[in-house]
Order: C-alpha cells, then structure tokens, then sequence
C-alpha cells in the first residue's frame, strides 16, 4: 500500500500512484489529475506489451467505470490515445479524495474477466458507432486524392485499398487538431504509409485520409499531411449523434459518385 500526500495549498503529488500493472495515476494540477497506461508492465517485465488499441480500450474502460458512478465534482475530461484527463471542482472536493475516488473505483482493472460485465455494459453504452460513406473515385482540382501515390507506395489495387479500409470497425483514439477531427485506428497494417513529404495548405472538407497508422476525416478546409483516398459528404455537427465522441467507433462505407452528389445536396439544404 502508499500513504497520500497531505494536501497543502498549492503542493503537487507528482509522484504515480499505481491502479494496477499498467496504469497510474498523476497529479497534474490543482484542478485536475490524469490517468495513463503504459504500454509495458510497471510490476512484470515477463508480461506482454499492450498494443495502442489496447491501452485506447483500457483508458475507456476507465472512463466508463468513472462515468458509471457519476461524480458530481468532475467537471470535464479529455480522452486521448493512452491517457484520460480529468478535471475537477477543487472548491468542491480535495485532490486526495479524488484519488481515493479513482483508486476504489478503478480496481476492477485488476478484477477477473467474469467480473467486468458491469464495465463493458456501460462503456457499450456510452459509446456511438458512425456509418460514414465515402466516395473513392473522386480527383479532380477542388478534391484531389493521393490514391495512385497509395497503389504505388502499398503495391496494392484502388480496389484493394478500397476494400481493406473498409474492411475495420475503428475506435476514435482521441479528438484534436480542430473541431470534429477524430483520429481512427488501427489501419490495416497493409495500408500504412508515411506522410505526405509536402502537406497541403488546403484539404478539402469532407476528405477521407490515411497516415501511418491512422486514418480520419477532415471535417472542414484545414492544412494537412495526410493521403487523400476519398471524400465524404458526412456532416459534422455539434449534434450529439453526428459529433464524434471519444467513446464511438467509425465504419466506412464505400458510395458511387452519383450517390455522393446526391446525399452532398441532401446536407447542403
């Protein structure tokens, strides 16, 4: 067992405070606390690696475990690749409460498989799964595609490449970069492939991308170093239903031009 750092002013616990093999958690602020998963075992070296989609899915299933005892002092929280960032009312409650929160609530990690129906319930639950169609055959100057770099770089066929980019139900790793930019993962390792060595000053809204990786949508005109193989007219929104949240998931479905023209005016109304 530890002992917790008496709480003064403005002190920092920088100092990990284990959940289990391969998470702790870490004062940040006084306002907030953050909890990581590593991708090797702090307590057993003999243990397996976890891979990125694995350290995603435990930092979700942390979030879920949270979510489900639903504390009023959690004001925000942030999702990222292999860590969850909480921010917390510091006029309402200590940070050592907050941990002894987390550390009481986060011990299921370290529960068997049978005990976590409650978990997998809730994060099933929390999460959103979005159908977005795209559109692969088109290129032309105000939506280029990178598709024939893809073919040459992979050894692959358009249809190939078509095929196996749709061919995942992906987990939304983390939202950044703008409004509505959700990083998807894992691609196929057969699609995987560096960025482009010149970026472009402008993607097009609605362009589907690949890059290491990783592949995501641009939902509006930004700068980017992505492969281009697509174009969605899928809207972004503030909606709950169509936002991208950290907890959905992301399948693409491959349309004809005619049916991306079609359903382009259908959002443009």
């Amino acid at each position: 067992m530890f002992e917790l750092e008496k709480d003064q002013g403005y002190q920092y616990m920088h100092n990990a405070v284990p959940l289990d093999e391969y998470s702790h958690v870490e004062r940040v602020s006084e306002v907030s606390i953050i909890i990581r998963v590593n991708e090797k075992s702090r307590t057993c070296a003999k243990r397996p690696a976890l891979s990125l989609q694995a350290r995603n899915a435990r930092v979700k299933r942390c979030l879920a475990l949270i979510k489900a005892k639903s504390p009023k002092w959690l004001i925000d929280h942030v999702v990222s690749y292999d860590s969850l960032l909480l921010v917390y009312d510091a006029q309402d409650i200590r940070y050592d409460i907050v941990l002894r929160f987390l550390l009481s609530t986060l011990a299921e990690l370290k529960e068997p498989e049978k005990k976590k129906s409650h978990a997998k319930k809730t994060e099933k639950e929390i999460g959103h799964v979005h159908q977005i169609d795209v559109c692969y055959e088109l290129n032309n100057k105000s939506q280029p595609s990178d598709m024939s770099a893809v073919e040459e770089y992979t050894n692959l066929t358009s249809r190939d490449i078509v095929s196996l980019h749709q061919s995942i139900q992906y987990q939304v790793f983390a939202i950044g970069f703008m409004p509505n930019f959700a990083y998807l993962g894992e691609l196929s390792p057969l699609l995987r492939m560096p960025r482009l060595a010149h970026p472009r000053l402008a993607v097009p809204a609605g362009a589907v991308a690949i890059a290491g990786q990783q592949t995501a949508v641009y939902p509006s005109i930004s700068p980017g170093g992505w492969h281009i193989i697509g174009y969605t007219a899928f809207s972004f929104s503030d909606d709950a239903t169509v936002a991208m949240g950290p907890e959905d998931k992301v399948i693409f479905k491959a349309i004809d031009q005619h049916e991306y023209d079609r359903q382009l005016k259908q959002a443009e109304k």
